[in-house]
């Protein structure tokens, strides 16, 4: 079942990473972007633009965005 949509990319998204704690997931696109969520809230926390097409992310800790947001 769906539980949510994340909306932010503009092309496909080819991968998502969860981090460690849960905190924090990543989606990479098409779209030269990583975008960094707060799966909570649906929250966009950072845009990374990664000048390529990123079809993997490493898991690993997601840098914490405290206190920043996107809008």
């Amino acid at each position: 079942r769906e539980v949510a949509t994340l909306r932010g990319h503009d092309d496909i998204v080819w991968v998502c990473a969860w981090s460690p704690d849960g905190t924090r997931l990543a989606s990479a696109s098409s779209d030269k972007t990583v975008i960094v969520w707060n799966p909570n809230t649906g929250t966009k926390l950072a845009t990374l633009e990664v000048g390529a097409y990123t079809r993997k992310l490493v898991r690993g800790p997601i840098p914490s965005t405290e206190g920043e947001t996107e809008g």
